[in-house]
């Protein structure tokens, strides 16, 4: 998988801009979600998919493959030390008594296209060329902005 041909997207399909650190094999960038009121939710979808090449030659963007066999995934968490705030968290939701809750979820994990999926890479542009069956699903996390009131003692 060319991790470095990933795209980034938010809820309203614009383009992140996110850039890969060749060093920390990592993407860096900024999202910003408004301020919200204590106890409310801002929420952001981060879309992934990968820029790969067909067999014509065309470009196209595409559920993200990995070069692993079997079920690859994707897993994303956030970092947990003391410049990283509880405020924002990945989240899911979950059911319970007919009734529709937000659950903060330490990890998130989903499923990416296996290597069965490509044929080989450019040389060239160092895309994937993907079988032409490739489905174009992003992956996606979904990640929530939200203050709680925090008990203070006040002494005098």
């Amino acid at each position: 998988m060319a991790i470095q041909n990933l795209r980034f997207f938010d809820n309203d399909s614009n383009d992140l801009n996110l850039l890969f650190n060749q060093n920390d094999l990592v993407w860096e960038g900024v999202c910003y979600l408004p301020e919200v009121s204590t106890g409310l939710y801002e929420t952001l979808s981060i879309h992934i998919l990968e820029k790969v090449e067909t067999s014509l030659g065309s470009e196209r963007v595409v559920t993200p493959i990995s070069n692993l066999i079997g079920s690859p995934k994707y897993v994303a968490e956030f970092l947990d030390d003391y410049e990283f705030s509880d405020d924002i968290f990945l989240y899911g939701a979950t059911q319970r008594d007919g009734d529709l809750f937000v659950e903060k979820n330490k990890t998130q994990e989903v499923p990416v296209l296996d290597s069965s999926y490509y044929s080989s890479t450019n040389p060239v542009n160092g895309l994937t060329i993907a079988q032409p069956n490739v489905t174009s699903n992003a992956v996606t996390y979904n990640i929530a902005l939200s203050s709680m009131m925090k008990d203070i003692t006040l002494e005098y």
